[in-house]
């Protein structure tokens, strides 16, 4: 019996112990694989997207890597040397060299005519004439680009720009890349530390995946889902793909030339295979460390409730010792715990000590009175407190009625007769006569009646003490039967109220779970029993909906209602709990479609803004260059202008000088041969114009190229040279003419020389021609004027469009600068709201 009661009080601190830190250590184990799942998916879904940030611009790193690497080429001077000369052994040496160099798909070489002379994949096809539209441009000195199909190359991406030599252009040049060759995509690879395949139609044309034998994967054809979005839509899609049994985090992004057409789709993914492994061995490490855990906390429950369990079970000894009839207990206090046990301890040992007391003092009172026949002893009630007080005062009472009902016998037996109790005895001395006795007896047995029904009136209806009882083994036969019958009802109306009190106690201190009244009662007990259980049954299925409902959110769960009915006022607690899901779940979603608006705009912002940084930076530096070029041809034609205005002056004083030659024909040698050489210093001149005119020319052509590869930013620049290459032309037209002249004034100088007997009319030849070369002098010198204010209001367009093209490099690269702070930012809001549930 002891040993069955131990158990089941161990089982009551072991059994929800260990099973609260079972369930809570299950909750936490659920939720740290939840998360950490939940971060290793965030995590590859953020290394792919970061890794397609740079994918996207790929055809545009493409056109300008072959118009840099075209313009490399076409300023090697072996191919220029080669073209003048008509060496096409050299051509054909000298490209398939740069081929295999910038690993090149091709290169097409072709003359001013647009005469095909190489083509390095095919060196037997050369000689027809090539009109494509890009081929044309280039030979106009414009740069362009295509994307698509070429010869046995599916996706490729050709330039075409003019080749020159001393500012001419001499021809045309093709360089092209080839994106679905395997050096391509090792390339990308390289650069992106990730696997690329390139498709043609939604197969795949070259791959950096390999089989197990090493051969690439290609030849085979998207999944029909990635097929309709990527191909047939023209989307950019992140997804995860199952390729040769590895998972990939996978971005495809469709290939788009300039007017939007599509020429091919590109794959890169990103092997997740160690993330994966790291997850399930992470998931593994925190399901034994749980168990090793459980294993431990239970030994320690064990441990000590068998601590707790020791004193418990001794105080059961000592108590079941007292309630026996063995109050000759041990009740050492020297070893006592200083704790709630040892407290307990404590207090049966001083009810021990009152009960043994009781019993010697009623041991004491017995042998005095009955066996000495001594009415006059009482027990000393000092020696108690409170109700042991109130009992032994009640059996002193009873010694005290009962001698002085001994004394009043027959008054008492009338008194008794007539219903009055309270009877005068007459106190008989010694030994009792058997009428006396048996008066006494009868007289305080009914008062004692009396007084314990009073008592137990007085218990229950003035204290509230159901549980008094009295002690019937102090009476004998009916009268015992009656007191039992008493103590019973009490036990009855006790039980079921103690119970109930027992049961909200624990409802007070939220104990719902296996609270029950388990009573066996009938008739109103039943009822009221009936209705507490319905009551707590009630709260548990409310309560257990709404902790269901507020665990869910408080996971990020927001699409979770209450649903069932609450009835009467648990309808105010369902109200405002499914109020608070539907309006959290409505401002998650709006935050969660903004920042991804917002996160989508400010990519697209940071694209553009990088590209435009880009442009406008290589503007700022072309322009800063041809500023300088500028200023020195400025400083050019400043000297060409004076010395124009020197050669008028030349011209002046020699026409004078042949007005005069009639009075001064001695001095006619001396100014001829000053003409001479006046005539060799305005030939100089002229040679310098021309030189300057050239220069002009190779400049105006080199600014149109820059121009064509800056796009539509550089068409202002372009019209620009073209008006600095329409005044180098007219500045050497007028050389060609002054040289022409010059030419034929010196004739005539050295003709007058020879010949002094006509010296009157090659005067006034040399009078004529020098007024004529005064005039064209003075043509130069106009147009060399006209060409300086030309020259500054060129310098000070180009620093115009410099000081404009370096604002808006600077408003680039703030732009560039918001719009990434803008993404990362909206990033941030997205991670924040991707923790809720929302759908």
């Amino acid at each position: 019996m002891s040993k069955s009661k131990g158990l089941r009080f161990k089982g009551k601190i072991l059994l929800p112990a260990a099973v609260l830190f079972v369930l809570l250590l299950s909750i936490i184990i659920v939720f740290s694989i939840t998360r950490f799942n939940n971060f290793a998916e965030h995590l590859m879904q953020e290394r792919i997207e970061a890794a397609a940030g740079g994918m996207r611009g790929i055809v545009d790193d493409y056109r300008r890597l072959t118009v840099d690497t075209g313009l490399q080429i076409t300023s090697d001077r072996r191919i220029a040397d080669a073209l003048v000369n008509g060496d096409r052994d050299e051509l054909i040496r000298v490209s398939a060299e740069i081929v295999a160099e910038k690993d090149l798909a091709f290169i097409t070489v072709m003359d001013i005519d647009g005469v095909a002379l190489v083509r390095t994949f095919d060196l037997s096809d050369y000689g027809d004439v090539v009109r494509t539209p890009a081929l044309l441009q280039a030979l106009e000195g414009i740069v362009t680009t295509v994307y698509g199909s070429f010869h046995t190359w599916q996706i490729t991406v050709r330039s075409s720009l003019p080749i020159l030599y001393q500012g001419e252009i001499i021809g045309a040049m093709v360089v092209a890349y080839a994106m679905d060759a395997g050096t391509t995509v090792d390339r990308i690879q390289r650069v992106y530390d990730a696997e690329i395949t390139v498709f043609a139609d939604g197969v795949s044309l070259a791959s950096t995946l390999r089989r197990p034998d090493g051969s690439r994967v290609v030849g085979t054809r998207m999944r029909d889902d990635i097929f309709s979005t990527v191909v047939d839509g023209q989307q950019e899609l992140f997804t995860t793909v199952n390729i040769a049994g590895q998972t990939y985090s996978a971005f495809y992004k469709p290939l788009l030339d300039g007017n939007g057409q599509m020429f091919g789709q590109l794959f890169m993914g990103l092997d997740n295979a160690h993330v994966i492994e790291e997850r399930s061995v992470l998931i593994l490490q925190i399901t034994l460390m749980a168990l090793i855990g459980v294993v431990i906390t239970l030994l320690i429950l064990f441990w000590i409730t068998g601590k707790l369990i020791q004193p418990i079970k001794r105080l059961e000894q000592l108590v079941m010792d007292v309630s026996s009839g063995n109050i000759n207990i041990n009740t050492d206090r020297k070893n006592v715990s200083k704790d709630e046990i040892g407290d307990l301890t404590l207090n049966v040992y001083n009810l021990a000590d009152v009960i043994r007391t009781i019993v010697e003092d009623l041991s004491t009172i017995n042998q005095i009175y009955n066996v000495e026949g001594n009415s006059k002893y009482r027990i000393d009630t000092s020696k108690y407190q409170n109700s042991f007080k109130d009992m032994i005062e009640s059996i002193n009472d009873i010694f005290d009625e009962e001698v002085e009902n001994i004394s009043s016998m027959v008054n008492s037996i009338n008194q008794i007769n007539a219903g009055d109790f309270d009877v005068q005895v007459r106190e008989m001395p010694g030994d009792f006569a058997f009428q006396t006795q048996a008066i006494r007896a009868v007289t305080a047995n009914l008062k004692s009646v009396s007084s314990e029904i009073n008592g137990m009136v007085e218990a229950a209806a003035v204290k509230g003490d159901l549980l008094f009882h009295i002690d019937a083994d102090k009476y004998e036969g009916d009268w015992r039967e009656i007191m039992m019958g008493l103590n019973s009802i009490a036990e009855a109306v006790d039980k079921p109220i103690v119970e109930i009190r027992d049961v909200m106690s624990k409802l007070s201190q939220g104990e719902f779970l296996g609270t029950q009244v388990s009573g066996d009662y009938k008739g109103d007990f039943l009822a009221i029993r009936n209705a507490v259980n319905d009551m707590i049954d009630n709260m548990n299925s409310y309560l257990g909906e709404l902790v269901e409902v507020l665990a869910a959110m408080s996971d990020g769960d927001l699409t979770r209602t209450i649903r069932r009915e609450f009835v009467g006022n648990f309808d105010m607690l369902k109200q405002p709990v499914n109020n608070i899901s539907t309006n959290l779940h409505k401002t998650m979603s709006e935050i969660s479609s903004a920042s991804t608006q917002v996160l989508s705009g400010a990519q697209q912002i940071a694209t553009s803004a990088g590209d435009l940084a880009n442009g406008a930076q290589e503007q700022a530096s072309s322009v800063e260059e041809l500023n300088a070029t500028m200023a020195v041809f400025s400083q050019q034609i400043k000297q060409n202008a004076d010395s124009a205005s020197e050669a008028s002056s030349l011209s002046g004083k020699s026409t004078a000088n042949a007005k005069d030659g009639h009075e001064a024909m001695k001095q006619m040698s001396v100014a001829m041969s000053q003409i001479k050489e006046s005539s060799d210093g305005i030939s100089k001149i002229i040679k310098v114009i021309h030189d300057i005119a050239f220069q002009t020319n190779l400049l105006a052509l080199n600014a149109a190229v820059e121009a064509a590869r800056a796009g539509d930013h550089g068409k202002g620049f372009a019209v620009v040279a073209d008006e600095v290459r329409s005044l180098a032309t007219r500045s050497q037209q007028s050389a060609e003419e002054t040289t022409s002249l010059i030419g034929d004034s010196i004739k005539r100088v050295e003709s007058g020389s020879d010949i002094a007997e006509s010296t009157s009319q090659s005067l006034d030849t040399i009078v004529i021609n020098a007024t004529e070369v005064m005039e064209v002098i003075n043509n130069i010198s106009r147009a060399s004027k006209e060409q300086a204010e030309a020259i500054e209001q060129i310098g000070a367009g180009l620093m115009q469009i410099s000081n404009v093209v370096q604002n808006n490099s600077a408003v680039s690269q703030e732009t560039a600068a918001a719009s990434e702070e803008l993404g990362s930012q909206a990033e941030l809001l997205r991670q924040l709201v991707a923790y809720f549930k929302l759908s």
